[in-house]
């Protein structure tokens, strides 16, 4: 009986060491991860890469390979578009997946965290509208809004360069 007691004692008390262990490597991985968000966006170089859309008919759809990336004052967006186009160039045009200059970037920082960026592109086909609201664990989400389109959704995650 008094072995039994030692025994569940010791087995209660390993739980709780490796618990309060995992606990502290989760708080230190989340700190980083906010660190690195924050330099990211502070400099304005950032990949965030594309795991769900939503067309603005409600279709949703898991997809990979997809990303958006800002450089300085350029835009990367290699992103599907699914949806109407109200006037497009013969064969479809490039739809998403274009690089061109920044025209305006705005930042506001939200509660709980988030940021907030609109950047407005202009390519020879289209004026793009994105929305971007980065969360500090670098999940995000991307609302494309073109003029000769319907809109369209994206969610992801902010990779981090090494």
């Amino acid at each position: 009986m008094n072995r039994i007691v030692v025994f569940v004692l010791s087995l209660v008390a390993s739980v709780c060491i490796v618990s309060c262990a995992s606990q502290e490597e989760r708080a230190a991985q989340k700190a980083e991860t906010v660190k690195n968000v924050t330099a990211a966006l502070n400099t304005r170089k950032y990949t965030i890469d594309v795991r769900r859309m939503t067309t603005s008919k409600g279709y949703s759809k898991s997809v990979s390979g997809y990303s958006l990336v800002v450089r300085n004052d350029s835009l990367i967006s290699s992103l599907p578009y699914v949806g109407r186009a109200f006037s497009a160039p013969y064969g479809g045009g490039v739809g998403l997946g274009f690089s061109v200059p920044i025209s305006s970037y705005n930042e506001t920082t939200k509660k709980n965290g988030l940021r907030e960026i609109n950047i407005k592109v202009k390519n020879d086909e289209d004026s793009y509208s994105y929305r971007l609201q980065i969360f500090d664990n670098g999940s995000s989400s991307i609302d494309v809004q073109p003029i000769q389109r319907d809109p369209i959704s994206f969610t992801g995650d902010m990779i981090f360069e090494k």
